[in-house]
């Protein structure tokens, strides 16, 4: 299983390498979109907290 992998990741790092220049804009734009998604998760997962919070204290 080793042994096969490491094809795998040359041929990436080749990909990475050939495609870096043009990449390189589109990888920024998408962490930024990942870390922005990151943070709409969390201020989701905050406000469901929240709301349990709040069914739980009527109760």
């Amino acid at each position: 299983m080793v042994v096969n992998k490491f094809p795998l990741i040359d041929t990436f790092v080749q990909h990475r390498t050939e495609m870096g220049r043009i990449m390189h804009h589109n990888d920024a734009v998408l962490g930024r979109m990942l870390v922005h998604g990151i943070r709409i998760q969390f201020l989701l997962m905050a406000r469901c907290l929240h709301l349990v919070v709040i069914t739980r204290r009527s109760r």
